[in-house]
């Protein structure tokens, strides 16, 4: 899963670059297709010490796709 999540905010961030500057914040909301919500928050926090994301979001989260509701920041 953490190289998915790479793979996608590498991606991103590449494809926001040239409006980078016309806002303050940057939020990426990707959906966990993968763990489907079922991730428990040792497994949250195994997997924001694995990724120690890129800098260049402000927030990175990842929602359930069968709860909309249900998500976690990385």
């Amino acid at each position: 899963m953490d190289r998915n999540i790479r793979i996608c905010v590498t991606e991103k961030t590449k494809r926001i670059a040239h409006v980078r500057e016309r806002y303050p914040y940057w939020w990426l909301t990707l959906v966990d297709r993968i763990g489907y919500g079922g991730l428990t928050g040792l497994d949250h926090e195994r997997l924001r010490h694995l990724l120690k994301l890129d800098q260049s979001w402000d927030k990175i989260i990842l929602i359930n796709p069968l709860d909309a509701t249900q998500g976690y920041e990385l």
